[in-house]
């Protein structure tokens, strides 16, 4: 009962805190406009969990879980960007603050940004590097942070051998 409890609290704690914040702006020619946004599938899913009784299997569900929860809610704030092969992104606009950038990928991935408007620098040591990933360097993730003082920016890949998703998040 404890643990089924325990859950339930993790739950709405992720939940609130990944759909409260603010988005940060209206994203333009987005790959992927809101067509991955379906919270609404995922909230009807919660009532399927069961209790394993087993702690690391309920911890490893609970863990997948933020993940859905944390991927729901770029999606519907127009956060998230996904495909196969070359693309590029937006342009895409960043309020200012400080970003984490997530991606996963099986393959080869690079990415770089190209500044349109405002100021923005990555982590990477240029400042508008993204990633240079080698294959199954990002099967579990990728991250880096962009600086924002209202970005208006592409994201240009190159060298991409497979599926990949990126995904914002907003730190401060």
């Amino acid at each position: 009962m404890r643990l089924r409890l325990f859950a339930a609290a993790i739950i709405c704690i992720i939940a609130i805190t990944a759909f409260s914040h603010v988005p940060v702006a209206a994203q333009t020619a987005s790959p992927t406009p809101n067509a991955n946004c379906k919270a609404t599938d995922l909230v009807k899913s919660l009532a399927s969990i069961k209790p394993a009784d087993d702690s690391q299997k309920d911890m490893d569900a609970l863990l997948k879980l933020a993940d859905q929860i944390k991927d729901q809610s770029a999606a519907c704030n127009g956060l998230y960007f996904k495909g196969t092969g070359q693309k590029s992104i937006g342009p895409i606009e960043l309020a200012s603050g400080t970003y984490l950038v997530h991606l996963v990928t099986e393959g080869y991935f690079g990415a770089t940004l190209k500044l349109i408007s405002g100021s923005c620098k990555t982590s990477e040591y240029n400042g508008v590097s993204m990633y240079n990933i080698g294959k199954g360097e990002a099967n579990d993730g990728a991250d880096i942070t962009i600086d924002s003082d209202g970005c208006r920016a592409l994201i240009l890949t190159s060298n991409v051998s497979g599926a990949w998703k990126l995904t914002f998040s907003t730190l401060q």
